[in-house]
């Protein structure tokens, strides 16, 4: 009976971690470090892209806890924004390789997509 109940809270917990979406924090320092390395950012770039992911994976979280009818919609356009203010700090060349590459991103171990 006590493990039971330990198995029933243990999945209570992951539930509602789960339920919270991704780590921000987490998700910006790995899409940072993955820039830092695929696109080769100077360092005067990299603060300003470290900053502007932390800044929507925040985003992105409060939008995953908070979801709605129109959520996937919602997700596009602040992935859109992100990408509009992502162009004006990188090279041509970094996104042209960012554009070809950011498929990736999404498919690395340890993502969650």
């Amino acid at each position: 009976m006590k493990n039971a109940v330990l198995t029933l809270l243990a999945c209570l917990f992951m539930g509602a971690a789960f339920a919270q979406g991704p780590d921000p924090k987490a998700m910006a320092t790995r899409q940072t470090e993955w820039m830092k390395t695929t696109l080769q950012l100077t360092p005067e770039q990299t603060p300003k892209v470290e900053a502007l992911n932390s800044k929507y994976a925040e985003k992105m979280a409060e939008l995953f806890a908070n979801r709605g009818d129109n959520f996937r919609e919602q997700m596009q356009s602040l992935n859109g924004d992100k990408e509009k203010e992502l162009q004006k700090i990188l090279t041509e060349a970094q996104w042209k390789t960012y554009e070809e590459k950011k498929g990736e991103l999404r498919r690395r171990p340890g993502s969650n997509n």
